[in-house]
This record gives C-alpha cells, structure tokens and sequence, in this order.
C-alpha cells in the first residue's frame, strides 16, 4: 500500500487543505469517502483510485431504501441509550 506522503503529489483537488484527507483515504483504501464538501473532493484524483465522494445524507438514505426495518432498529438502539439528554427515534438534542 502507497503511504499518504506519497501519494500528496497526485492531489488535484482544489482546497490545499484537503489534500491530506484525500491522500489518507486512498491510503486507507476506504470504500467511500462521506463528506458535505463534495465540490472539493470530487476530482481526478479520487475518481483515478476509484473513491466515490458523497455527502452523509445520500450515504445514510441508500440502506435505509434498502432494508428500512433493520436501519430503524438501529436508530432506534441508539437512541435508547442515550441517556444525556434521553432520546428516541422522534426527539433530539436542544442546542
């Protein structure tokens, strides 16, 4: 595997400062990178080395569309041990 360093030279994305993200992904070989700011890691860099970069919620809808009960028993887990504040799938946190 290519360490991250070696990898900094091929970065073509626009932000400098995400290059060392990008790098860390590829030498991580993560199958999927999840971020907000798709704009600055979709680039030649990321489709050469076969990462696709898509935002949280379109990564979190396709199981759901997929297996809808075992996602919202999952959900639903979570919640149930929160405990500072308490919640569940129906509430969340006050800012």
């Amino acid at each position: 595997m290519e360490s991250y360093q070696q990898l900094l030279a091929e970065v073509d994305g626009p932000d400098p400062d995400d290059n060392i993200h990008m790098t860390a992904a590829v030498a991580g070989r993560v199958e999927t990178l999840i971020t907000w700011n798709e704009k600055d890691f979709s680039c030649d860099f990321m489709r050469n080395h076969a990462v696709p970069v898509v935002n949280p919620d379109d990564y979190l809808c396709t199981p759901f569309e997929e297996l809808p009960d075992e996602v919202l028993a999952v959900i639903t887990r979570i919640a149930a041990g929160k405990r500072r504040p308490p919640m569940s799938p129906l509430t969340s946190p006050m800012p």
